[in-house]
């Protein structure tokens, strides 16, 4: 993934095994936490402050729900993920 690549609000398949629930789903990363602390400087919510999606990652993700009524909407809930359980 490049430096120019669009991560937030970016779709793509959870594919991993951490959450069971979402196996299969597509998803959309809302933020990005890199290093071992949560603080304002370690959670990254625009493509600017990212560069590139790094293996040790933690990828803050929201499901996509579907309704009969909503059509296609996203989910309040989010859940994370690191980079190997993303598919692109």
């Amino acid at each position: 993934m490049t430096s120019n690549t669009k991560i937030i609000g970016r779709e793509c398949r959870y594919v991993g095994t951490a959450h069971s629930w979402a196996k299969g789903l597509r998803v959309k990363i809302i933020q990005v936490l890199r290093g071992p602390t949560i603080d304002e400087s370690t959670l990254l919510k625009e493509d600017s402050e990212i560069g590139e999606l790094r293996p040790d990652d933690v990828i803050e993700f929201v499901p996509e729900l579907s309704s009969p009524v909503d059509g296609r909407r996203w989910s309040f809930v989010s859940s994370d993920a690191c980079l190997a359980d993303l598919e692109f």
